[in-house]
């Protein structure tokens, strides 16, 4: 009988090499060097196939729909959701949107995730009715008539000149009452000098006058129409002259009154004009703030005539120079 040679299995019933009767089952569970691992036809049998195959396809395919399938709706429904609130926004204005805020997440995974909610609300102001934009400038007449007319800006309402003459005859009524006195002294017998009274009779009007009327929608218009500021300027220059004449005839040639004065009324100027349209109420509210200021301190009149930097100031920073969109 052939001797088996080394790493080749004996059959059932066989002898080892040594003589031995090599039982079948220790043949079926050595390999081919008879180390005990698992022959080839056993590692491709269909068991293994079984057991590492399907299993192996099953957990990579449920990874992959855990990592890819869940976000990507998550992703889609949060568009959906999004641009199902823009088109209710456009359609119906204001809109409140939910947006979910996720808390308690820690690396490695969800701890404690508890959803909250915070609102956030988006509100759209419909215009109003009774303030509405009008740019429309009314035709204004020949003549000294509509010189007038575009002096104090075309097409001013009754409510407004009603307001104009009732305020400004106040105003003026009161301005005369605190300037008697002080022209005429209670038992000196001594007239003022009519130059002087004839200066603050026709700034009072003036003053008073200006204040109001460049407050009104009509003098926005016809004076911001044009977004170059050279007109603007123009009639804030012309106005020097008043400085001038009161500091020469009723201050009795005070100069550095005039002239203090006029630096701080260009200064405030120039920084309306060159500051943006939002900001040029701010702007000029300030250097209002700052000319009052500068004439306590720095240019002190009598108390009777502080009014004069006062109401000054205020025409030409605060009601001439600020824009406005004229409602109507």
């Amino acid at each position: 009988m052939p001797m088996p040679t080394e790493g080749t299995p004996a059959e059932p019933g066989e002898t080892g090499a040594r003589g031995r009767e090599v039982p079948a089952a220790a043949q079926r569970g050595t390999g081919r060097r008879g180390t005990g691992l698992p022959t080839e036809t056993e590692r491709d049998s269909p068991a293994g196939t079984k057991q590492d195959g399907p299993a192996r396809a099953e957990g990579s395919g449920s990874v992959e729909t855990e990592r890819d399938g869940p976000v990507e709706t998550e992703r889609s429904g949060a568009a959906e959701i999004e641009r199902d609130v823009t088109a209710r926004a456009q359609r119906n204005g204001p809109v409140e949107t939910e947006r979910d805020v996720t808390m308690g997440t820690e690396r490695g995974g969800a701890v404690g995730t508890e959803p909250r909610r915070a609102v956030e609300a988006r509100t759209e102001v419909a215009p109003r009715a009774d303030m509405r934009a009008d740019w429309t400038i009314p035709p204004t007449t020949p003549g000294w008539r509509g010189a007038l007319s575009r002096a104090m800006g075309p097409g001013r309402t009754r409510a407004e000149l009603l307001a104009e003459l009732l305020g400004g005859g106040i105003a003026v009524g009161l301005l005369a009452v605190l300037l008697v006195p002080w022209l005429w002294p209670a038992g000196s017998g001594a007239s003022a000098g009519w130059v002087r009274v004839i200066v603050l009779v026709v700034l009072a009007v003036d003053l008073v006058g200006g204040v109001l009327t460049n407050a009104t929608t009509a003098a926005k218009r016809w004076y911001h129409r044009d977004p170059r500021p050279a007109a603007r300027v123009r009639f804030v220059a012309l106005h020097l002259v008043h400085l001038a004449l009161f500091g020469l005839l009723v201050l009795d040639r005070d100069w550095g009154w005039a002239l203090g004065n006029a630096v701080v009324l260009l200064v405030g100027t120039v920084l309306i004009e060159c500051s943006p349209v939002p900001a040029r109420r701010v702007v000029a509210m300030a250097a209002f703030l700052v000319a009052v200021l500068v004439n306590l301190v720095w240019l002190p009149i009598p108390l009777v005539l502080v009014w004069v930097p006062v109401f000054f100031q205020l025409k030409l920073l605060v009601c001439h120079l600020v824009p406005e969109v004229p409602v109507g």
